[in-house]
């Protein structure tokens, strides 16, 4: 296979499309310059954006449409909400370490991760290595869809999207290498604050509560 080294002006169509991807999931102020500068960028040099794959393409789109009809809003503060979380939940976390109950989740992975992703679960990885640290759970279906699992033990808060959005930026970087067809985010915690929660599903993650006895995740719905 031929290798085609990328140039400069397709290096910066990917960065610029990067951090404005990044502004607009965690709705930072300069959301708006990103897009500008971004704009800019396609105006002068249209044929460099082709270094996006198709689903890149499609999330600039998504952010294309939604800064056109003014969807977003920018957070400000944080109000917690953690929902109808029982308090033995939150002190179960207590009795078993990080790594063993994602090891526990890898090994029954079919039964936890089974119905919620909806196809069979090829490979598997705990504290998967990434520049930006380790992943606790990465895990790839059938279908080449590399899923990003992040477990928190307390009540998950904003800075829980600057985490993930880096880990999947760094997989998302393996799409060009063909290694994934998609990446997709599933987040694992006994609760979420109100700005977490709607910030995650900008993102286009899943956002799932865990339980500990059993152990077992639900789908937050809405």
């Amino acid at each position: 296979m031929e290798w085609k080294s990328k140039t400069s002006k397709e290096i910066l169509a990917e960065a610029l499309f990067f951090r404005l991807y990044n502004s607009y999931l965690l709705q930072q102020p300069e959301l708006r310059d990103n897009y500008a500068m971004l704009l800019q960028h396609y105006n002068d040099c249209p044929s460099s954006f082709k270094i996006l794959n198709r689903h890149d393409l499609r999330r600039l789109k998504q952010v294309q449409e939604d800064i056109k009809h003014n969807r977003y809003s920018l957070f400000s503060g944080s109000l917690d909400f953690s929902g109808d979380i029982p308090d033995s939940i939150k002190t179960e976390k207590n009795k078993k370490k990080h790594k063993d109950i994602c090891w526990e989740m890898v090994e029954r992975r079919t039964d936890i991760f089974g119905p919620l992703i909806g196809n069979t679960i090829t490979a598997c990885s705990v504290e998967h290595p990434t520049i930006y640290g380790p992943i606790d759970i990465l895990l790839q279906d059938d279908k080449g869809c590399a899923f990003v699992i992040e477990l928190k033990s307390d009540q998950a808060k904003h800075d829980i999207l600057g985490q993930v959005m880096k880990y999947f930026i760094a997989v998302s970087l393996k799409l060009n290498y063909r290694l994934y067809e998609d990446v997709k985010i599933i987040t694992c915690a006994p609760g979420y604050s109100a700005d977490c929660l709607k910030g995650l599903k900008g993102l286009g993650a899943i956002p799932t509560l865990i339980s500990y006895k059993p152990l077992s995740i639900k789908k937050i719905s809405g």
